[in-house]
């Protein structure tokens, strides 16, 4: 190509040290190793979605089942505390409608007040759940029982105690 071309006046063309032209160069990155590729970066991209996926989907099943524990807890919490009131009402609300045995309460025959020392395994099975409860009475020695509860309306009612 001459200077009158539009090339260099030595009559050649623009050229880099391995003699390509500009326009003999790809144009990205891709077509120059196009032969290369491999799946590596697409599998390990893939890996890592799924452990996150995975992670999202472990937490919200744990987060559901500690907030059915949860509301077992207040439900003890709240039994004992309307026990320990003098509110017939609210002792009502937090027993199991026709099912609570008040002679096997850990409070029967105990007068005074009544600790609750912890609450723990708690377990929920669909409207019916169970606790480990732990309780000390003012005038008495402390007890470990399993109590039962029912989910009656979307609040949970204390029924038997073993």
């Amino acid at each position: 190509m001459t200077a009158a071309q539009g090339g260099p006046a030595g009559g050649r063309a623009d050229s880099d040290s391995t003699g390509e032209t500009p326009g003999d160069k790809p144009s990205n990155l891709l077509e120059q190793d196009s032969g290369r590729r491999t799946p590596w970066p697409l599998i390990a991209a893939a890996a890592v979605v799924g452990v996150i996926l995975a992670a999202v989907l472990l937490t919200s099943l744990t987060d559901r089942r500690d907030a059915g524990a949860d509301r077992v807890i207040q439900a003890v919490q709240a039994f004992v505390a309307a026990h320990n009131g003098a509110d017939e009402a609210r002792k009502k609300e937090t027993e199991c409608a026709g099912g609570f045995d008040a002679g096997h309460s850990p409070f029967a025959g105990k007068p005074g007040r009544v600790g609750l020392i912890s609450v723990t395994e708690p377990h929920v099975d669909g409207p019916r759940a169970t606790a480990r409860v732990t309780v000390e009475p003012e005038h008495g020695d402390r007890h470990t029982s399993v109590w039962r509860l029912i989910d009656t309306n979307g609040n949970w009612r204390v029924c038997t105690f073993s």
